[in-house]
């Protein structure tokens, strides 16, 4: 049993496959004759249950330092931007995160960004859910909101209005480019063994193309 999160354009309960990191995954353990099966958590429960062995993996997962003493990850799975997001109306330029202290930012609780932008000294609303933050953002309790900036763009055209979208803006440069990897628990029996037989396969998909056509074939579905 492998562990997904709702994350837009990548992974859905509702979507194709459940996404498109989902389809990796699921294609790779394929070649090897394996099956998977899949189970959709909080993101912070998500690194608790996989610690506890209550699933054998996580899709998706962000890298930390500190998440590698626990977990093996695998190769990258898929690279994504991280964007601010603010009110038109504001001006809100960003220059460097010093730049932004002034301004409340609206995030998910229990992923990087939190981290990083507390130990940075600034000031964070976090809450369950991102399409919280949007509405936050458009109802002026937050000043700037980030997540990864496909999933931002994403919910704002499938939780809001057209005139309420119109209202936002992407702020660049992005505040950080990440990696999203396939986890699994040290701990598990044969954990080692499966993640070089995952990666193995990831990077022959690679290599043949069928990893371009399938990210090719999600890019083409409509939210």
């Amino acid at each position: 049993m492998l562990g997904l999160f709702e994350n837009g354009p990548y992974m859905g309960e509702k979507q194709p496959e459940k996404g498109m990191l989902a389809a990796l995954v699921t294609e790779a353990f394929r070649r090897e004759g394996l099956n998977v099966k899949y189970k959709f958590l909080p993101l912070k429960r998500l690194y608790a249950v996989l610690d506890d062995g209550e699933i054998d993996g996580a899709v998706g997962a962000p890298v930390s330092a500190q998440r590698k003493t626990v977990f093996l990850y695998s190769a990258p799975l898929y690279r994504v931007n991280y964007n601010f997001f603010a009110r038109k109306q504001d001006q809100i330029r960003f220059t460097s995160l010093d730049a932004l202290k002034p301004y409340r930012i609206g995030l998910v609780r229990g992923g990087l960004n939190e981290t990083e932008l507390l130990a940075a000294g600034m000031k964070v609303d976090a809450v369950s859910d991102h399409t919280q933050n949007i509405r936050k953002l458009l109802a002026g309790r937050v000043d700037l909101i980030v997540s990864v900036t496909d999933y931002t763009n994403h919910l704002l055209q499938t939780k809001v209005t057209p005139q309420e979208r119109l209202q936002l803006e992407m702020l660049e440069p992005p505040f950080a480019v990440r990696d999203k990897y396939f986890a699994m628990s040290k701990k598990r029996h044969n954990s080692e063994k499966l993640m070089a037989v995952f990666n193995r396969s990831l990077a022959r998909m690679k290599k043949d193309g069928s990893y371009d056509e399938i990210v090719r074939r999600f890019r083409t579905i409509k939210p």
